[in-house]
């Protein structure tokens, strides 16, 4: 039977940023924008700092930046849009401690410090972090990786060569690894060390409390992707229970939301598919945390809270993690909280505002749906109301910039 895998975080040595981001501290964030296809930044305040002349812009913690300049090739700004080191190479990566991996013209990798001098020489088939002080390097393709320290030296060989597999995101001290052209995961320690050797039967997901999930086909020889069944495996690759769950989330803040006993035809990602079937939050010892006598849950727990909706009304409210209704339900829909903020629909067909974490709304209902908008601290890059357009908006409801085109 083939098995389908919750998707993997992969990480790609030669990707774009994600358009819209931000880095720095509380008082000098930037945040990327993009106007007529050219991409800039601006303050907290919506001011601009860089002026969009660039086709990307990777922000990332440590100065300098990463620009790819109109004729394709990439160097890297200052804070304030200076550049420090002209745009030259086929492709960049950030500065980790003051190093970067940069592709030269020869299609090579190698590593340059802040002024831009070639430190590591322009050898490498791939190359890919694995600390502050050392990096994972492959010479040609097809053969074996290293690890090498900051002056170039070898330290050790790798279990894995890296151009085979795709590497997701750590997390709690491990990553996916993905072998190309197959079905096999695995994982790898924070010291590159291949600590689940690739199963098939094992998943994609990052482990979150412990644990991570895989998915499969509820029957053999099943010609429809839906119904699917979920089980959790811990960080030994053992799997500490069946695949029993109809439906399943990762554990967050302790708590993880499933569903037993149920099949769904359709894909359960979609709340909408999802009403109406017994779900409940389990711990990490997949007990049930605490039951749901009169209420369904509708989301994960994020920041302490999850919403749940009552059979009898079908309102939708907010549980702590003792179960206890602290949000009494009122709305149509409601979604978790991001950044003490949680999306709500007060009646159905209505407009989309915003609560806090007592329940009183913040923005008011003025979205006819749900943005799928991106969150950061100060400010959410979401959608404006009534136009197309998206735009820059702090938690007062103030747009402090809007995107022309």
């Amino acid at each position: 039977m083939r098995t389908k895998k919750r998707s993997i975080t992969i990480t790609i040595l030669f990707c774009f940023i994600l358009m819209f981001s931000e880095c720095g501290s509380d008082e000098g964030k930037l945040f990327a924008i993009s106007e007529n296809g050219k991409m800039g930044l601006i303050n907290i305040n919506g001011e601009m700092i860089v002026k969009p002349i660039y086709r990307d812009i990777w922000i990332h913690k440590e100065n300098p930046f990463a620009v790819q300049a109109e004729n394709g090739k990439w160097g890297y700004i200052d804070q304030a849009g200076k550049i420090v080191i002209n745009p030259s190479f086929i492709q960049v990566q950030a500065f980790l401690d003051g190093l970067a991996a940069v592709q030269g013209e020869n299609g090579k990798w190698g590593f340059i410090d802040k002024t831009g001098t070639l430190v590591i020489p322009a050898k490498y088939y791939h190359v890919k972090w694995v600390d502050k002080r050392t990096a994972a390097v492959t010479e040609d393709k097809g053969s074996n990786s290293i690890i090498i320290d900051r002056n170039g030296n070898k330290v050790r060989d790798l279990d894995l060569s890296i151009p085979e597999y795709y590497i997701g995101e750590f997390s709690e001290g491990l990553a996916t690894i993905e072998k190309k052209d197959t079905d096999l995961h695995g994982y790898i320690d924070e010291s590159w060390k291949i600590i689940i050797t690739p199963r098939a039967d094992l998943g994609a997901s990052e482990f979150k409390g412990g644990y991570a999930l895989s998915s499969r086909q509820k029957y053999e020889n099943q010609t429809t992707l839906y119904p699917l069944v979920f089980a959790f495996y811990d960080k030994k690759g053992k799997f500490e229970t069946e695949f029993r769950y109809s439906w399943a989330e990762d554990f967050i803040e302790g708590k993880a939301w499933v569903v037993e006993d149920e099949e769904f035809a359709n894909d359960p990602t979609h709340p909408e598919n999802r009403r109406g079937h017994p779900s409940h939050f389990v711990g990490v010892d997949f007990k049930e945390a605490f039951p749901l006598l009169n209420y369904e849950a509708v989301g994960s727990f994020s920041e302490g809270l999850a919403p749940v909706r009552i059979l009898e009304s079908g309102k939708v409210g907010f549980i702590d993690k003792n179960g206890k209704i602290v949000i009494e339900p009122q709305f149509n829909k409601a979604y978790p909280f991001i950044s003490s903020m949680a999306w709500v629909q007060l009646k159905k067909d209505g407009d989309w505002g915003f609560i806090d974490k007592t329940g009183n709304i913040v923005i008011k209902p003025q979205w006819t749906e749900m943005d799928k908008s991106d969150f950061y601290d100060e400010l959410i890059w979401i959608r404006i109301p009534g136009e197309r357009n998206k735009g820059y908006m702090n938690k007062k409801g103030e747009f402090v910039y809007k995107q022309n085109s």
